[in-house]
């Protein structure tokens, strides 16, 4: 299967371009809703994903008319390395059974080729389930602000409707901040724009009064007007400071604040990382150190090591790798969750265990990775923990693969 690297927003957009002709035809709106979780860069064969769900909302739009469908993709809160991503497809006025039948056969190939599965519920939700991996192990949150003073802004959505309402504050809750919604309030003149550093409103929803009142507001305070509307819309106001577009991805919603929010747009990526205390071993030195552990390439599994190792004992070499084996194997869902509860006494203790056991089968790069996470007590740099389970799920599993191809299991 391809492993080439993608980002899961530009995925989304070449699919509601695809779809476009279609959903205007049928007068259909599909919303993206965006878990939190969702990494932004992933890896797998992004072409074949793709047309799969072209194909698969491409023959729902072709059977519905007038109707909202939301598409939520949705990831598992810890991304290790290789997960399932679901695409669960909401809001679908069908009920045909033969129906989807015939999608999934339809599509049949991408799922055996994408290792997939398509299942309709009885909620009328269909879920596409992809295992993909992560593009880049260690990072936890995807889309970094470029500066602090970014941080607590509040945040008034007018939208029309309630699907993209919820959407759009998902994705504005991200970083987070606080948004209300006030369409409701705005029907009613119940509303003040006073209170919020940014106001994002429908460009269909925009009249007089509402002009009449920004422009009062933003006399008093630098508020941001940005207009919601289709991409290919005209529709523009003079004291908007910007413009979100059809469809709304978590990409664009980050992107828009960087725009609205620093001088001059550019990210600095240090933002967001853990400053740590001001001390005389300085972050630099510390990945240098680090660094200079892992520049020898250690064997996965020196098995002459082993033999010898073996013979201290009073137990054979293949008994010693089967308990190694009965040990750790799936021993890195226990590393993430002792990693993730910060239980750092636990963690000495599985990486102590972990380095004797390394030790004995000869388990040259395994012992390796244990003593850089040495170094992190050594030194407390405890914010490099994060980065340690997707590290430590690669290593299990290559020297899993070795120990069994060793025992013929």
């Amino acid at each position: 299967m391809s492993n080439n690297l993608f980002n899961i927003n530009a995925i989304l957009k070449n699919i509601f371009y695809d779809l476009q002709d279609v959903c205007q035809t049928n007068n259909i709106e599909l919303i993206y809703n965006m878990s939190k979780t969702l990494p932004k860069e992933l890896r797998g064969d992004y072409v074949r994903l793709e047309k799969m769900l072209v194909k698969i909302l491409g023959q729902l739009f072709c059977h519905c008319e007038g109707i909202e469908v939301v598409m939520s993709i949705e990831a598992q809160e810890d991304f290790i390395y290789e997960e399932t991503v679901s695409f669960n497809i909401m809001n679908i006025p069908l009920n045909d059974e033969e129906f989807f039948l015939a999608i999934r056969q339809s599509i049949q190939d991408d799922l055996d080729a994408l290792n997939a599965t398509f299942d309709y519920t009885q909620a009328g939700i269909l879920q596409i389930d992809v295992p993909l991996v992560i593009g880049e192990l260690g990072f936890r949150r995807h889309y970094r602000l470029p500066s602090k003073s970014l941080l607590q802004k509040n945040i008034l959505l007018i939208i029309h409707s309630q699907n993209v309402t919820l959407s759009v504050t998902r994705m504005f809750k991200y970083f987070p901040y606080n948004v209300d919604i006030s369409f409701k309030k705005f029907r009613e003149d119940k509303y003040s724009l006073i209170d919020y550093d940014l106001v994002v409103i429908e460009d269909s929803l925009i009249d007089n009064r509402f002009l009449d009142l920004i422009t009062v507001a933003q006399d008093e305070k630098d508020i941001k007007l940005v207009v919601f509307r289709n991409k290919d819309s005209d529709f523009g106001v003079s004291n908007a400071s910007a413009y979100l577009h059809k469809p709304v991805t978590q990409e664009s919603v980050f992107e828009l604040i960087v725009s609205l929010f620093t001088n001059d747009g550019v990210l600095h990526e240090n933002f967001d990382r853990r400053s740590g205390d001001r001390e005389a071993f300085n972050q630099d030195d510390f990945s240098r150190l680090l660094d200079e552990k892992k520049a020898t390439y250690e064997e996965v599994l020196d098995t002459k090591e082993g033999l010898i190792n073996a013979r201290r004992t009073d137990k054979s070499y293949y008994d010693v790798l089967k308990d190694f084996l009965d040990t750790f194997d799936r021993s890195d869902l226990y590393f993430r969750e002792i990693i993730n509860s910060k239980s750092y006494d636990e963690i000495q203790q599985f990486y102590k265990d972990l380095k004797r056991g390394a030790d004995m089968i000869g388990a040259k790069s395994m012992y390796q990775f244990v003593e850089t996470l040495e170094l992190v007590f050594e030194h407390k740099k405890f914010e490099y923990l994060p980065i340690y389970p997707g590290r430590y799920h690669l290593e299990l599993q290559k020297l899993i693969k070795e120990i069994r191809e060793y025992l013929y299991i």
